[in-house]
């Protein structure tokens, strides 16, 4: 579970910090830094996890535009059952080129130095002394090194930090692979349910009977059809009832042919079944998109039910009235930026509702830092 993030000098993001639980709402008008906050979390996973370089996750372009310095941080902190892991990663923006570089990476479980660098000159700490390593100045160092434990434990967590803006427009319906985690945008669902029946059959079976309780009408199921050598298609079957026109029968469709709002649906309900485990952090960009309220409303229940029995933690960015008024007096952060500066938080507490919704006191811009 995430329970610090410290960020300075990206985009809105100046001095940020934010302190977490099992379930955190942020609200805020739309440039208020919400997304920025999701971002951060995500860019940090693909720089130690996926192996990209300093300059493909971190341009130039994201610097704070009103800021001089040329070095942005991020911090983030992760419990564990072991323990407390700090994360900390500088990068330099040099004016004269256009490429980044890791002014300094630092690694440490319950404040003992597990790996510390300075501009790719690293050292490893064991537990039979320090080993001196020398990287390339624009990738990870935690991300390329294996030795230790507790190096791999924490490389495993962030793999567990997942941070989506669903957009069902992009989610396909056949795949050649399969794949451990979703994309940011969920478009290689197909891969991942792939993954899911191979690796966690048990929870697609829970998912089929979840989605059959009034999630879509008339579903029936999910399977995946060979539509070549190696090429999978993820279909979706649904009951027909009898009519003046058609017998009673199955309809069979495949994902990329649903509605947008069906196609959301599943995704968010697969997240809610398939990917609760408690070293699982679901970061979710305005899940309420494309879904009515009585859709959006049962999936929100059992996402909080999850993190309150401590199955998962969750951090949603929103601006759905219901999302807002079930849980933002006791896990809502109000973010906020003046005259266009840095975004500012704070908590937002019960006495901010003075009797009114707090979805209420938003729209009428009675909610203010």
């Amino acid at each position: 579970m995430i329970t610090r993030l410290y960020v300075d000098n990206y985009k809105t993001l100046v001095n940020f910090e934010l302190r977490l639980g099992a379930m955190n709402l942020l609200l805020g008008a739309n440039g208020s830094g919400k997304s920025n906050v999701l971002e951060t979390i995500r860019l940090i996973r693909g720089f130690v996890c996926a192996g990209r370089s300093s300059s493909g996750v971190f341009p130039a372009s994201g610097l704070c535009r009103w800021e001089t310095r040329r070095v942005q941080t991020i911090e983030i902190d992760l419990r564990g059952e072991e323990g407390i892991y700090t994360y900390k990663l500088e990068i330099e923006h040099p004016a004269e080129y256009g490429k980044s570089f890791v002014k300094g990476e630092q690694l440490a479980h319950n404040q003992r130095p597990i790996y510390a660098s300075d501009a790719g000159n690293g050292q490893l700490y064991g537990d039979h002394g320090v080993t001196k390593v020398v990287l390339a100045k624009d990738r990870s160092g935690v991300g390329i090194l294996d030795d230790g434990a507790l190096l791999s434990r924490f490389k495993r967590r962030l793999e567990r930090v997942w941070s989506l803006r669903i957009n069902p427009d992009k989610m396909t319906a056949t795949s050649r692979v399969e794949s451990a985690y979703p994309n940011e945008d969920m478009s290689n669902f197909a891969a991942w349910y792939k993954h899911l029946v191979l690796d966690q059959p048990a929870l697609v079976s829970k998912l089929t009977e979840v989605l059959k309780t009034g999630v879509l009408d008339g579903f029936r199921s999910l399977r995946l059809k060979a539509v070549g050598e190696k090429s999978r298609a993820l279909l979706v079957e649904f009951g027909v009832q009898a009519n003046d026109d058609l017998p009673e029968g199955v309809a069979e469709y495949r994902l990329s042919e649903l509605s947008d709002g069906q196609r959301m649906l599943i995704a968010l309900y697969a997240l809610a079944t398939c990917a609760m485990d408690e070293e699982n952090t679901l970061c979710l960009d305005h899940p309420e998109s494309y879904l009515a309220l009585p859709e959006i409303q049962p999936w929100l229940l059992r996402l909080a039910d999850a993190t309150e029995e401590g199955r998962c933690q969750a951090i949603i960015a929103t601006h759905h009235p219901e999302l807002i008024n079930l849980l933002a007096a006791s896990s809502g952060y109000w973010l906020e930026r003046q005259s266009g500066g840095p975004t500012r938080v704070r908590r937002i507490s019960e006495q901010d509702t003075s009797g009114l919704p707090v979805s209420e006191l938003i729209a009428r811009g009675w909610l203010h830092g």
